[in-house]
């Protein structure tokens, strides 16, 4: 925690820093940003002019040979008793953490496996929320794709119409897309936070 535990100005950070200060490359600091609120960052040491040389002194004291490429047979899932064979991977296009629709469901990408929503979001309401902002995420990614990618003016005109439906049929049945509801049930979506 930045400055400490308690204060309202604090921020959390690993407590492997507390025990391994030397591959902190800065000093720990929390500072206001866009949206007025303290994010965790570090400041460069006082007269510290190459973050190079830092960098490679910490990246020397690591120990060597002990990273284990991700193997999807021994994820979390297979772990809690779903074998490997069950074990589907999601779309190459979906970004880890994040919630897709295939063909009709709602599943969560966990480190490249299609994880099945836990039950408090895979009914009713929430559901059809859920379903909902993938829509408008989905519709906005393409919207930006196309504007950035594509001079196809009629095109981009139909999406802009669509993420506008999507927007507008979303307040229509939960209101602002900044209300409590919608923060939380996606505030961990890479896409969002992005």
């Amino acid at each position: 925690m930045v400055p400490g535990y308690g204060d309202p100005a604090a921020v959390n950070y690993n407590a492997y820093f507390d025990e391994h200060p030397e591959m902190v490359l800065g000093v720990h600091s929390a500072e206001s940003r866009m949206y007025g609120r303290k994010d965790y960052t570090l400041k460069p040491f006082e007269g510290d002019t190459s973050i190079v040389q830092r960098l490679q002194e910490a990246i020397e004291t690591l120990p060597e040979n002990i990273f284990t490429p991700y193997d999807p047979s021994v994820s979390k899932d297979s772990r809690n008793g779903r074998s490997a064979s069950s074990l589907v991977p999601s779309p190459d296009t979906v970004k880890n953490h994040s919630y897709f629709i295939d063909e009709g469901t709602v599943w969560f990408n966990d480190n490249g496996a299609r994880t099945p929503l836990p039950r408090a979001l895979s009914s009713g309401r929430v559901l059809f929320q859920l379903k909902s902002l993938i829509a408008l995420r989905d519709t906005l990614k393409e919207v930006i794709r196309l504007q950035l990618q594509s001079s196809n003016e009629g095109q981009l005109a139909e999406c802009q119409e669509q993420l506008l439906q999507h927007y507008e049929s979303y307040r229509a049945n939960f209101g602002p897309l900044n209300n409590v509801s919608t923060a939380k049930l996606f505030e961990d979506d890479p896409n969002i936070r992005s």
